[in-house]
């Protein structure tokens, strides 16, 4: 039995079992086997929809509760290790379980079974996890004392307090961090021009140039936000920021940041008074707002996807923003489904979506601050300018 010792023979107390696919709490038996909702969900969108998967690792991913999302075929081929039955798996069901046949426009139906449904957001979360992993990846090769090799955002997050966590974290240095800001550009135009953000390949390459210019440097700054909340969201009054090199500055030592790079040609402190004011908008303003959220990979993803394909962006072709526009309500409707999926309510979740929304602009102003002050430092020669600013 797979779960024989969930008695314990003693006491004769009984303990919920586990799922036997990522060993959360389960909620009873499905297809033959223990297994919490969201397995059993993914597992009946599987067999229900004939899907086939691809691992982009090593066949052999981690299927725990906080990253079990990451890779469907790992997860799918667990579901078929520890005994989960296909032929137990039924034709679709609606919310009231009567089973129906789904017909071509149906596609877009919003029931519980969840991201089957979905038809955007699976694919810029795909992308957008590959992107996490080959910046870390190219982190490493760039340099073996890379401070991103150093710094596990997934489990410093709500478990560490800040005296611990800075052991993990050192201080960033401007020539690094520039560096990395340049790896991720090229890693993020890389993300974009696959599959996982389609059909941005196959815009005209004038179009592609306008979006990307903008999205680059939004990019960039909302990586620096999610990362700053990611480490330090759960600390009180926090006065530092994550910078692209995976190290960190501290509102009141800007100036730091700028000492001993050959990539600057002024004084430390006056550099530290153009650009405290950005650093101090990410630690002030984005961040908590990103708290009030509850922001994740999948609605980064989705903020992602939303900035890329601008509809507003006057620059570009009218067939490129009839795609965009459509591209956007995709993606809206697609977030509907994942925060429906769990469990909020309708009023919660037009207040969720609409939170998640207004981190739009917030970062667009933050991309602002950051492009009026590397003018101004460019005008002046006072250090080399990343790539994405100029």
């Amino acid at each position: 039995m797979p779960f024989c010792n969930a008695i314990n023979p003693p006491s004769k107390t009984f303990v919920k079992p586990l799922c036997v696919v990522c060993e959360d709490d389960s909620c009873g038996q499905h297809f033959g086997q223990y297994s919490c909702k969201a397995c059993a969900a993914f597992f009946r969108r599987a067999v229900a929809s004939k899907m086939t998967f691809e691992c982009r690792f090593d066949k052999r991913c981690d299927i725990s509760p906080r990253v079990r999302n990451i890779c469907r075929y790992c997860r799918y081929q667990k579901c078929l290790d520890m005994g989960m039955n296909q032929n137990a798996v039924q034709a679709f069901r609606d919310s009231y379980d009567k089973r129906f046949t789904r017909s071509p426009s149906a596609s877009l139906s919003y029931n519980a079974n969840g991201h089957a449904d979905m038809r955007r957001l699976p694919q810029l979360f795909d992308g957008y996890v590959k992107f996490q992993h080959l910046r870390s990846t190219s982190f490493g090769m760039l340099a073996a004392e890379s401070n991103s090799q150093s710094w596990d955002p997934g489990v410093i997050y709500r478990t560490l307090d800040l005296e611990t966590l800075l052991k993990f974290i050192p201080q960033s240095t401007y020539s690094s961090a520039k560096k990395g800001c340049h790896m991720e550009t090229s890693l993020a135009y890389d993300m974009i021009m696959e599959d996982h953000f389609a059909p941005f390949s196959s815009l005209t390459p004038d179009d592609r140039k306008k979006l990307f210019d903008q999205f680059s440097v939004f990019f960039c700054n909302a990586e620096k936000s999610y990362n700053t909340y990611k480490a330090f969201g759960h600390i009180e009054n926090n006065d530092k920021v994550m910078l692209a090199d995976g190290g960190y500055v501290k509102l009141d030592e800007v100036y730091k940041y700028y000492v001993d790079s050959i990539d600057i040609n002024a004084d430390p402190e006056h550099l530290a008074r153009i650009f405290v004011k950005c650093f101090t908008y990410i630690a002030k303003v984005v961040v908590p707002a990103m708290v009030k959220v509850g922001v994740d990979d999948y609605s980064m993803s989705a903020i992602y996807g939303l900035a890329l394909f601008q509809d507003y962006n006057p620059d570009i072709s009218f067939e490129a923003r009839e795609i965009a526009y459509e591209i956007k309500e995709d993606i809206l409707r697609d977030l509907h489904v994942y925060y429906k999926n769990q469990g909020l309510n309708d009023v919660e979740l037009t207040t969720k979506i609409s939170k998640l929304m207004l981190l739009v602009p917030t970062m667009e102003h933050l991309g602002r601050l950051f492009r009026e002050n590397f003018h101004l430092a460019d005008l002046f020669c006072m250090l080399d300018v990343p790539r994405a600013y100029k």
